[in-house]
């Protein structure tokens, strides 16, 4: 079986690129999904991030509040670091599992999305990293038309706490530019989905 990892930074359309391949056929993995599974109460990953950063973070219900968690790390790389620390490796075990079981069920080809996976380190779960990209002003454009309650500064300011764009493509074995059209973003991931399949089976 192959596995594509599909990897970018905000607002570049990881997603819509996930959600053209999960309509062409493709299983796609939704790595954000599993790491919720992580922070679920009472769990492991839950015990150890609420004794890491305290109580505050919950809500009534016991449930991890992500944005007060997120306001805790936004600007404190120490914190993302310990934090990083408890839910990578969880998260990874995770997605290990998936993989696992598509591969018993007698998958070809399955792919995940996640947008630290090359920060994280599970580039070793892919055997084809796909890279989206988008130019910075067609990102802020993005962000802001779905998040208008951000400004243009926080969302360069985001944008520049990531891994830059020319980084992850050293990694990359295809790069989808999605600067363009969704016509055109769905053009760019079918032919490379056919060239991935005609690879696999040497068609």
């Amino acid at each position: 079986m192959r596995v594509i990892g599909i990897t970018g930074g905000i607002g570049v359309g990881k997603s819509k690129v996930s959600e053209i391949l999960v309509s062409l056929g493709l299983d796609v993995i939704n790595v954000d999904e599993l790491g919720h599974q992580v922070y679920l109460p009472f769990t492991t990953g839950w015990q150890e991030v609420v004794q890491e950063f305290g109580r505050e973070i919950l809500t009534r219900e016991g449930e991890i509040n992500r944005s007060k968690l997120r306001s805790k790390v936004f600007n404190d790389s120490s914190a993302l670091e310990r934090l990083n620390r408890i839910a990578h490796p969880k998260i990874k075990h995770r997605l290990r599992e998936f993989i696992l079981e598509y591969r018993n069920s007698g998958k070809d080809l399955v792919a995940f999305e996640a947008a630290l996976l090359l920060e994280a380190g599970w580039k070793e779960l892919a055997d084809e990293i796909w890279v989206v990209t988008a130019p910075k002003s067609v990102i802020v454009d993005r962000v802001l038309s779905r998040s208008p309650a951000l400004d243009k500064l926080t969302i360069q300011s985001m944008i520049e706490s990531q891994m830059p764009q020319s980084e992850r493509e050293k990694s990359a074995d295809i790069i989808i530019n999605n600067s363009g059209t969704i016509n055109a973003l769905k053009k760019l991931v079918k032919m490379n989905y056919n060239h991935t399949l005609k690879n696999l089976f040497g068609e």
